[in-house]
């Protein structure tokens, strides 16, 4: 006894040419993402990872695993969620006017 099928198969060809389009589609968003601007935003995440890895590690472990000495550092991990939380509340104020120049970046 054949097992239902539920709507149309497609054929083999049909079939990697529907991959070959999904691979183009991430291909030209990739491309697309792939702007002078994400590309310097991903380095400097990267460097930052990497420079401030050790400290980080030590954050992680006093907040979630120290013992009652290091009980001031608990609710440091909050503060990001914190922060995206109210990005996100305020993000039709936040993101009403923007506009990117590299003069008007303030150093």
């Amino acid at each position: 006894m054949p097992t239902p099928t539920v709507g149309p198969t497609l054929s083999p060809a049909r079939q990697r040419l529907a991959a070959l389009l999904s691979a183009v589609r991430v291909c030209d968003y990739a491309a697309r993402m792939a702007s002078l601007r994400n590309l310097l935003f991903a380095a400097l995440v990267i460097a930052s990872l990497t420079v401030f890895w050790t400290p980080l590690r030590a954050l992680v472990h006093f907040a979630l695993w120290g013992d009652n000495q290091y009980d001031k550092y608990s609710y440091t991990l909050a503060i990001p969620f914190i922060s995206l939380m109210r990005v996100f509340l305020e993000s039709r104020r936040i993101f009403a006017n923007v506009q990117y120049h590299i003069s008007y970046v303030s150093w």
